[in-house]
């Protein structure tokens, strides 16, 4: 799959309510991020630095993660890796104005579908 078809399928999610942020890793290149609303990148692009190293370190643990899910008071994080090793980030709001399940459950279906 192509940065470009990726950075089209962010650019095409960034109005999903709820959603502050998307990201794609494709292992050895830099990550797409694209933020939502007013959040900035770099706040993102730390954070996603140290989701993607959690999950090697969970397999390396004999933990099979294939996805997991953080949640906060006011925020969910859900990473997602493919059979490629590709790896997506949901950042998203919790609580009155979060993501729908629905909406969730749609972006990580087109993800795997990419």
């Amino acid at each position: 799959m192509s940065e470009t078809s990726f950075s089209a399928w962010l650019a095409s999610n960034k109005t999903v309510a709820g959603l502050l942020a998307l990201v794609v890793y494709v292992p050895g290149q830099p990550a797409l991020i694209e933020t939502c609303g007013s959040s900035t990148p770099g706040a993102f692009e730390n954070a996603w630095r140290s989701l993607a190293e959690t999950i090697p370190v969970l397999q390396l643990n004999d933990f099979p993660a294939g996805c997991f899910r953080f949640l906060f008071q006011q925020a969910l994080v859900h990473c997602e890796r493919r059979q490629d090793g590709i790896c997506v980030g949901v950042f998203a709001r919790h609580g009155q104005t979060r993501i729908a399940p629905a909406q969730l459950d749609r972006l990580l279906a087109e993800f795997h579908a990419l």
